[in-house]
């Protein structure tokens, strides 16, 4: 099919195809149209097939009705030129349509996601802010204390390691449980990205 050739260079990953087959009659040149139209669907292309009849019989139909749902697409048959343009309109303004929400939704969705990811990061922020002002307390206090020869050189030692190892510790538990929330927020980021896909491209091919 040349419209798989024409369309190679430009993959479904990046763009929407749109392929039109209008046909006045079956094939009769001895090719393999429902072979030609299930490649062109496995191509990588992902087109969005649309397979039009022009004032066909039954018999006509089931063949074009047939390479059709070999391409993943639709069948249409109309009766005159009015209706075949009218077919060219429809297929183009519903396509932008989607178009347009497809992209609205993934617009919110990537706000919605970078709200997510900058109230994850104030939260902790502020958590490590309140840790930082915490350990520099105590580590005053217990310089006071040693200053005072309150405690011993040994005890103020003791005391010091064991406020080190405690905020160090402290800060690896807080920042593993971000990296866990930020993970989460991005499988369920991706998860609805792919969800507005998948309706996308339900619709686009209806």
């Amino acid at each position: 099919m040349k419209a798989q050739e024409d369309l190679a260079p430009f993959k479904g990953e990046n763009n929407r195809n749109i392929v039109y087959v209008v046909s006045d009659g079956i094939e009769t040149c001895g090719g393999d149209p429902i072979a030609a139209a299930n490649s062109l669907k496995e191509s990588g292309v992902a087109p969005i097939v649309h397979v039009i009849g022009f004032d066909l019989n039954e018999k006509d139909q089931k063949q074009l009705q047939e390479i059709a749902k070999a391409a993943g697409g639709t069948y249409t048959n109309v009766k005159n030129q009015d209706q075949l343009q009218n077919e060219f309109n429809k297929t183009v303004q519903d396509s932008f349509e989607w178009l347009e929400w497809e992209v609205r939704e993934k617009f919110n969705l990537s706000n919605y996601y970078l709200n997510q990811r900058e109230e994850i990061s104030s939260i902790f922020w502020g958590w490590f802010s309140k840790n930082m002002h915490e350990n520099f307390m105590i580590n005053t206090a217990i310089t006071q204390l040693r200053v005072k020869n309150s405690i011993t050189s040994d005890q103020n030692a003791k005391l010091q390691k064991l406020r080190r190892d405690f905020y160090n510790q402290l800060n690896l538990e807080v920042k593993e449980l971000e990296k866990v929330l930020v993970n989460i927020t991005q499988e369920e980021y991706q998860d609805k990205k792919n969800q507005i896909e998948e309706i996308y491209k339900k619709n686009i091919s209806n």
